[in-house]
């Protein structure tokens, strides 16, 4: 098995570590030390900056605005926002998107998705009050 990564992976690396060049990781608050919603303090000059390296959309399909590139992208990107301590929702929104995408009725992802590959709109997922740590409560409402 070839374990290398594809030129379009090393790709979404180049341009994520180009993005979060400028982020230093000391200067970004501890979720557990900010009051409020952790929603309501994401980086939004970061967030647009994904959105116009075309980052947001990179798992969806290039019908709504995406790159088309599979997990394994996500994943290196998402290691190198981990590397700087981003507040962002970079996985939460690309994995609600790839949910719409693949589970979602085609109305609703053509309303959605293009604008979250944009940046415009920020996707999340609710669990209705329950975790998912107990396996006697594994279930998940989705709207």
């Amino acid at each position: 098995m070839d374990f290398t990564f594809t030129e379009e992976q090393q790709a979404a690396v180049e341009a994520a570590r180009a993005v979060f060049s400028g982020v230093a990781p000391d200067s970004v608050p501890s979720p557990a030390l900010t009051p409020g919603a952790v929603a309501e303090d994401i980086d939004r000059r970061l967030w647009g900056e994904l959105a116009g390296s075309d980052l947001l959309g990179l798992t969806l399909s290039e019908e709504y605005g995406g790159a088309g590139l599979d997990p394994v992208a996500l994943f290196l990107v998402l290691r190198e926002s981990a590397k700087v301590l981003a507040r962002v929702p970079l996985l939460e929104s690309c994995a609600v998107a790839m949910a719409v995408e693949r589970y979602g009725e085609s109305g609703l992802a053509a309303e959605l998705l293009p604008r979250a590959a944009r940046g415009e709109l920020v996707l999340t997922a609710g669990a209705n009050g329950r975790t998912g740590h107990d396996p006697a409560e594994l279930a998940v409402t989705a709207r």
